[in-house]
């Protein structure tokens, strides 16, 4: 019994110094977004002043316990509220076939945002980066975060992030669009807006 007892509390110890405390373990929490209760929209802007908002209606992904965000936008999910229009974006300036997704990564200081308390907001720029079509984009958000509970943080835009089809490989599409619905023009620049929520996950053991 003696000899039993001291292998266990050896064991013990070189089970402890291997994994260290039990808190080091559970590892950091990971934030899952809801995407139910989240939106990415744009406003397209044809013929110099008609103004009309579409949404991606199907985005998904998180943030790391280490705060990196990375989003999945299924391009497919393109919502005009106009069935025609979408089927010719996904075709013509999105080229869903080929590029189904467009992901959206940035490293965050997420633990200032997590540390809100219930009804707190702050207002902060995040560098971000946009791959789309194979290629990398940089933009800067402003964004004001929102602790709603103490396992919800809500992420808005605070300011439009514009976004030119010409720096992202697609005007020969915008004009493809304009061309097959005998507009006048349509915007080359447009506006995008997000309002993400994102819900504490469990803590892995």
């Amino acid at each position: 019994m003696i000899r039993t007892s001291i292998l266990t509390r050896i064991a013990t110890c070189i089970a402890a110094l291997i994994l260290g405390p039990a808190t080091a373990v559970a590892g950091p929490a990971e934030w899952a977004l809801d995407s139910e209760n989240s939106t990415v929209s744009f406003v397209s802007l044809k013929n110099v002043d008609v103004a009309e908002a579409h949404r991606f209606a199907s985005i998904s992904g998180g943030i790391s316990g280490m705060g990196r965000l990375n989003l999945e936008i299924a391009l497919d999910s393109v919502d005009t509220r106009i069935p025609i229009r979408d089927e010719r974006m996904r075709e013509h300036l999105f080229t869903t076939q080929e590029f189904p997704t467009a992901e959206i990564s940035g490293q965050l200081d997420w633990q200032t945002y997590a540390d809100l308390e219930p009804g707190q907001s702050l207002d902060t720029e995040v560098r971000i980066e946009l791959n789309f079509r194979g290629a990398t984009t940089p933009f800067l958000a402003t964004v004001q975060v929102s602790a709603l509970d103490g396992q919800v943080i809500q992420a808005v835009s605070s300011a439009p992030i514009l976004v030119s089809a010409r720096s992202l490989g697609v005007a020969d599409g915008v004009e493809k669009l304009r061309e097959i619905a005998g507009l006048q023009s349509i915007s080359m620049a447009v506006p995008v807006y997000f309002s993400l929520r994102f819900r504490q996950a469990s803590h892995r053991h």
